[in-house]
């Protein structure tokens, strides 16, 4: 049976992956990836955006259920230093 023309051995050197092909398939990657890159980025931080909203609501939450409990006044830092945490520690069960 002979294989005519079609059939060739890779030692041919006819039909293997050639380092050209290499080269464009690396740089068409890299290529896909650089744009890929920004957007990735774009969509962490605003990811972190949410966050950040969904920290400050629940921080409002807290105070609003704080100050429903308390007639109406709000927590407050007696030490301006740890001001912060004193109201962290004062909402913490809301």
């Amino acid at each position: 049976m002979s294989c005519g023309e079609d059939c060739r051995s890779p030692q041919s050197g006819g039909s293997g992956f050639t380092l050209t092909r290499l080269l464009i398939s690396l740089a068409i990657m890299a290529l896909l990836l650089g744009l890929l890159l920004p957007g990735l980025g774009l969509a962490r931080e605003k990811a972190k955006q949410m966050q950040h909203w969904h920290d400050f609501q629940a921080m409002s939450l807290a105070m609003l259920k704080y100050a429903q409990n308390h007639q109406g006044s709000f927590p407050n830092g007696t030490d301006p230093a740890e001001a912060d945490q004193q109201v962290r520690k004062a909402l913490a069960p809301y």
